[in-house]
């Protein structure tokens, strides 16, 4: 399967003006908008110019709920699977409730409440907390058959993904914390960083003996190096992270990572050149880009801070460092203060570094993205499916605000804009922008489901709920924007990907994701739109897997093949005062947590 055919219209001379920050905007585009500063500057749709577009941000969810320790609140930025909550409420609603349409002048956090009681995401949304440790009694509590058993399931899956971890060294200590010589003893962070390993390994293995206990001496382990400093501890608490990512517990995890980071510039591992200490570093970069980008929380490690240099081997975790580079630059995007045109440049320039990503990866390595999977074992399938879902859900993230201004276009009963008036955007453009973003969604259900067809039991493993939360939520949102007038191919793969999660479990967050997707295909299904001949064809969530080992579609595959075509809503009526830069800052645009200073910084 050949690799992402090059995105159209792409272009290099952007690349670095995105990863810097600064974004050149249009001039025909400014000089149509009123003053941004101007007190009460209003469009000809009466949406308001007092503030910047990104300062009227309707998904930073700001999700408040009262416990018996206390009131707990949680900031999520637009990047987050939550954000697209409202936004279902919106364009589906429940049935014989309103429609809760978005406010262009909503305060820049918004309170989430609603949207997650809706979809009673409660659990994921707060985590799925721990209950209290069971009773510990050493080692004793646990038997040596079944922590060989965590530590080989740790070594198979995750070890490959952490190259700062020796195997050998792990071994060892793992047979010295359960030698009967008294001598053999370990260092407090040494077993911290062993335990977890048990915790790690034995997460995913539902029927495995003592499993509760390894976890609970993983959690319990980590808090006794919480005030010890060096390079094994700062290992320990990432690995901690991690782990807690796994069990569901995101937030816990981007705890873990920022006592990760401290610790590690606390000890001077940033400026440490050693193999072990490099390792450590960009394994850090690595995970708190992909869960911040995951939560649209704000990264604390920037490329910047870490003087040792970035890995340039042909390795695979060399090639996943730069994948991560990638992601801050889509991630950056999210902050810009841009207009449409602006961001939809900053967003095809990222794109093009994906794809000149691609092509690398598949030159120099073993891996391909959309390439065959059933060659691969071991180390090079595990990088294959870290790289890929990376690739993908990046893809989708980079491209899914235009599909909501896409949806709101389509609720306001726009069929066509006025390119004069927006920056030289046009529709087609909006279409092609979302279709990338649906064409990386299909690609992770599709890709998700050649891995669970191998039968080797990986469910378990690599976040899987995550992604196809993403690409459900996604997916789901697109079939409503085809209306019934096209073919169901998105609400098909909605159903593929349900049938996906309901083979990961019951266990959270499988089981809050499941049902949430649960409701949202009935509530397409129950959309007045939905009442033609083609409305009540609900797919069989128990049929035969249509993924092929070739997630990708072919390069010649056009991207609007699933988005709407000009007659879907009825004759074209063009609209002269609507300004897509006035519905942009509802569109899941992220300045939570602002690193710069929007009235000062040049070029913005």
């Amino acid at each position: 399967m050949p690799a992402p055919a090059p995105p159209a219209g792409s272009t290099h001379d952007v690349t670095d003006n995105v990863s810097s920050g600064r974004i050149s905007k249009n001039p025909k585009a400014c000089e149509e908008l009123p003053a941004r500063k101007g007190e009460n500057d209003c469009s000809p749709n009466a949406l308001p110019h007092s503030l910047p577009p990104r300062l009227n941000i309707f998904n930073n969810i700001r999700a408040t709920q009262d416990t018996p320790r206390g009131r707990i609140e949680l900031f999520y930025g637009a990047s987050s699977p939550f954000s697209v909550l409202p936004h279902l409420d919106a364009h589906v609603p429940m049935q014989g409730s309103p429609a809760i349409h978005l406010d262009p002048v909503a305060e820049e956090v918004q309170n989430g409440n609603r949207s997650i009681k809706s979809y009673n995401y409660q659990n994921i949304v707060f985590d799925h907390l721990p209950s209290p440790s069971p009773h510990l009694d050493g080692l004793e509590s646990t038997s040596y058959a079944s922590a060989k058993v965590a530590l080989r399931n740790f070594l198979v899956t995750s070890c490959p993904r952490l190259p700062f971890l020796d195997p050998g060294t792990l071994c060892a200590h793992f047979e010295r914390m359960y030698s009967t010589d008294n001598r053999a003893t370990l260092l407090p962070a040494d077993k911290a960083l062993v335990t977890t390993v048990l915790g790690l390994g034995a997460l995913p293995l539902i029927d495995l003996p003592y499993r509760k206990l390894f976890i609970a001496q993983a959690r319990a382990e980590v808090v006794t190096i919480l005030y010890d400093i060096n390079l094994k501890t700062v290992q320990a608490t990432l690995m901690m992270a991690l782990f807690e990512f796994q069990a569901g517990s995101p937030n816990i995890c981007y705890l873990h990572l920022g006592s990760a980071i401290r610790k590690a510039f606390a000890a001077g591992v940033h400026r440490t050149d050693t193999p072990e200490a490099k390792q450590t570093m960009w394994a850090l970069y690595c995970n708190e880009s992909l869960v911040s980008f995951k939560l649209g929380k704000q990264p604390g490690l920037a490329e910047k801070h870490i003087t040792i240099p970035q890995p340039e081997d042909k390795s695979n975790s060399a090639y996943f460092v730069r994948l991560c580079t990638i992601v801050r630059s889509a991630y950056r995007i999210y902050h810009l203060d841009g207009m449409v045109v602006a961001d939809l440049t900053a967003a095809r320039s990222v794109h093009q570094q994906l794809y000149d990503f691609s092509t690398l990866l598949r030159k120099n390595t073993r891996l391909e993205i959309g390439g065959q999977i059933y060659a691969l074992a071991g180390e090079d399938l595990t990088w294959h499916i870290a790289i890929s879902y990376v690739y993908y859900v990046t893809e989708l993230l980079l491209f899914r605000p235009f599909l909501l201004l896409r949806l709101e276009l389509k609720r306001r009963g726009v069929n066509d804009i006025l390119r004069e008036r927006n920056g030289g955007v046009e529709m087609v453009e909006l279409n092609e922008a979302a279709g990338h973003s649906v064409k990386a969604a299909s690609n992770i259900i599709d890709f998700c489901d050649s891995l669970f067809s191998l039968n080797i039991g990986i469910e378990g493993l690599y976040n899987h709920p995550f992604y196809l939360e993403s690409a459900c939520f996604l997916l789901g949102l697109a079939a409503v924007l085809n209306g019934s007038h096209i073919q169901s191919d998105c609400l098909e793969k909605v159903h593929t990907g349900l049938r996906l999660l309901r083979r990961l479990g019951s266990r959270e967050p499988v089981r809050s994701t499941t049902a949430a997707v649960e409701q949202m295909i009935g509530r397409i299904h129950a959309l007045p739109e939905r009442s033609g001949p083609h409305a009540g064809n609900a797919v069989d969530d128990s049929q035969q897997s249509t993924a092929t080992s070739n997630p990708l579609h072919d390069a010649d595959q056009s991207v609007n093949s699933v988005l709407p075509q000009q007659d879907v809503f009825g004759p074209v009526e063009w609209n002269d005062d609507i300004l897509l830069d006035d519905l942009w800052s509802m569109m899941d645009w992220n300045v939570g947590f602002p690193s710069m200073d929007l009235t000062t910084t040049p070029g913005l």
